[in-house]
């Protein structure tokens, strides 16, 4: 598994190292998003819907500008897109679908900017989950690859309320439905997150095993 966990988050002989900062700017805040349709779509209630992933991503853009100001918020949606015809998935044009299959504007549903979010459809899966790891913050829904990367990040995860595998103190509990998370919990943790150079950030999973204060 560490050689497995080395492949994935160093891309060693995938790509070279730092695969992600094709996607990511280290000045920024980044934002990685996992919408998870594809096989999804034929496993009736499995995803969030899109109501679920614009509420979250429009209060976490603007709780991060109230607190950084001098910094730009960039989100990065992965998603694996359409399906394609006979169920069979068809990775050429693909378009971003809701969770009822059907092609969709999520952009349209953030109104807290309107150049600040970038669609990653069908990106290769380990520099999906490489970014997802590595970004400030992570949003998750019904989907074992974000938690999973949720779980061994050091970085914010919010995830839905039914998840339970993640570090408790890294993590921030959204409603199932409509997405909305305690957002006095999510500014008290960035104000100790967010302004912290990525070396000095807290030790999240150390934090669980009561070696340091409370957050």
């Amino acid at each position: 598994m560490p050689g497995l966990l080395a492949i994935i988050l160093g891309h060693k002989g995938l790509g070279g190292a730092n695969a992600h900062q094709q996607l990511f700017d280290a000045a920024d805040v980044n934002v990685a998003v996992h919408v998870r349709r594809g096989d999804a779509l034929s496993m009736h209630g499995a995803m969030k819907s899109d109501k679920y992933y614009a509420h979250i991503i429009n209060r976490v853009i603007a709780l991060v500008r109230a607190a950084n100001p001098a910094r730009a918020v960039k989100v990065h949606i992965f998603t694996d897109g359409s399906r394609g015809i006979g169920g069979k998935y068809e990775w050429k044009n693909l378009h971003y679908v809701d969770e009822n299959g059907k092609q969709s504007d999520l952009l349209g549903l953030i109104t807290e900017c309107s150049d600040c979010v970038t669609m990653q459809i069908g990106v290769d899966a380990l520099v999906s989950f490489h970014s997802m790891v590595t970004a400030d913050i992570l949003v998750s829904g019904s989907s074992m690859f974000s938690n999973f990367a949720g779980q061994i990040s050091r970085n914010m995860h919010i995830s839905s309320e039914s998840v339970r595998s993640t570090s408790p103190r890294s993590r921030i509990l959204a409603r199932e439905t409509t997405g909305v998370f305690d957002e006095a919990e999510f500014a008290r943790k960035w104000a100790t997150y967010g302004a912290c150079n990525a070396d000095q950030r807290p030790n999240w999973k150390a934090l669980d095993a009561g070696e340091h204060e409370d957050l």
